[in-house]
């Protein structure tokens, strides 16, 4: 396997870090209807997750930093949102508590 191509999974999951910032910005623009470019840079970053996971097992490139940039990047993405859903009053206070709650445990 050529080391560029190696790469791959890793710079997705850094594609997933850098779609943060950008949701956020999105939907902030849109504060009080549906922000449907926020949407999809979650279900890009949804999509690459999974490519990601499937492109290092298939090709049996699994790292140190993509075991924990992975679940990292999933988990600061999900967490933003959720947050940013009930500071915009689409999603319960409660929400939080169970995003935070179930959420860490995953990385523990």
């Amino acid at each position: 396997m050529p080391e560029p191509l190696r790469q791959i999974p890793n710079a997705l999951t850094i594609l997933r870090f850098l779609a943060i910032p950008l949701f956020v910005v999105l939907l902030a623009r849109e504060q009080d209807g549906p922000s449907w470019a926020a949407g999809i840079v979650f279900a890009l970053a949804g999509i690459t997750d999974q490519l990601a996971g499937w492109l290092a097992r298939r090709w049996r490139v699994e790292s140190s930093f993509g075991k924990v940039a992975d679940p990292l990047a999933d988990r600061l993405m999900i967490d933003v949102c959720v947050v940013l859903l009930v500071v915009y009053d689409r999603l319960p206070w409660i929400a939080l508590v169970l995003a935070f709650s179930f959420g860490f445990y995953g990385l523990i």
